[in-house]
């Protein structure tokens, strides 16, 4: 599978101190609010743990039930896997 990813850019970029110190501030930033890999997931800034389809599905209905517009939703999120 081709990414189309630019191998010279690519390693420009792993050499950038510019790029490197955004990468160190997104990593810390990411650390202080509890991000430790990907994917991490918030709704509504709060951070999801041990996420499963069923809790996330939960989450964003909760959600959108305490702000009053789950009536408004179109579809509600069924799980069509």
């Amino acid at each position: 599978m081709d990414l189309g990813l630019d191998i010279e850019q690519f390693k420009e970029d792993l050499d950038d101190p510019e790029i490197l110190r955004k990468i160190r501030r997104d990593t810390l930033d990411g650390s202080k609010v509890g991000v430790g890999g990907v994917p991490t997931v918030f709704v509504n800034g709060r951070l999801l743990k041990n996420m499963t389809l069923q809790t996330l599905k939960s989450q964003i209905e909760t959600e959108l039930a305490d702000i009053g517009k789950w009536d408004r939703v179109q579809a509600p999120l069924d799980d069509k896997s």
